[in-house]
């Protein structure tokens, strides 16, 4: 074999498609192998089989990993082949209701607790008209300033000056990525950035895009 046809081998590319996964517009391919590298095109947490996207953070997170770990498989890698992923999220910090905390995040993360206070939902504590933890709330005082408002310091522009209902429940969108994330790579995860954004195709919350070389 001479050398113009190693390099031929080596740079040829195969378009990745797959039916087990969210289709791809004529714009682009799901993922592309070239060689022993396969680039896998920025997925979004679209189920394949409703072509719909669920509702809350935590499953679309779940979604776009299954989405991610589908078209690496049907392309004959393995996810310990990932070397690289980017991420893009619509925003760090999200509120669930209680309700919806309750059914989707409670069996993975366990009884809700406020990061700015002590208490959890269930103790049915009221915020003030400040928007702020009321007396019988032992607040944090690294996340409340004096006045009772959240410090613009920690949680700057992320929320608006009505801040949210006692219904309401704080997520922390990056811890719970990370949680799952993690699962898809128990043992030497690749490389990552992890970047907000100001919006996401189809309005998704997040989309993963990687690269795997075997």
């Amino acid at each position: 074999m001479n050398r113009s046809t190693t390099n031929e081998l080596c740079t040829a590319k195969k378009n990745i498609a797959t039916t087990k996964a969210p289709q791809a517009s004529n714009a682009y391919s799901q993922a592309v192998q070239t060689g022993n590298m396969l680039f896998v095109s920025g997925q979004l947490p679209i189920n394949v089989e409703t072509g719909a996207m669920p509702e809350t953070f935590l499953e679309q997170v779940q979604q776009v990993m299954k989405n991610l770990q589908t078209i690496v498989e049907e392309s004959q890698f393995e996810m310990s082949n990932v070397v690289k992923t980017t991420i893009f999220i619509s925003d760090f910090y999200s509120f669930e209701l209680q309700e919806d905390y309750d059914r989707v995040y409670k069996p993975l993360l366990g009884e809700y607790e406020d990061p700015l206070c002590d208490c959890n939902c269930n103790d049915k504590y009221e915020y003030d008209d400040n928007c702020g933890c009321d007396e019988n709330c032992n607040c944090n005082e690294e996340s409340v300033g004096d006045e009772g408002f959240l410090d613009d310091e920690v949680f700057e522009d992320e929320f608006d000056e009505d801040c949210f209902d006692e219904d309401e429940c704080f997520i922390d969108n990056f811890s719970v990525l990370n949680t799952i994330y993690s699962q898809y790579f128990p043992e030497n995860p690749p490389a990552r950035s992890c970047v907000a954004v100001k919006q996401l195709p189809k309005c998704a919350m997040i989309e993963i895009e990687a690269i795997a070389v075997k």
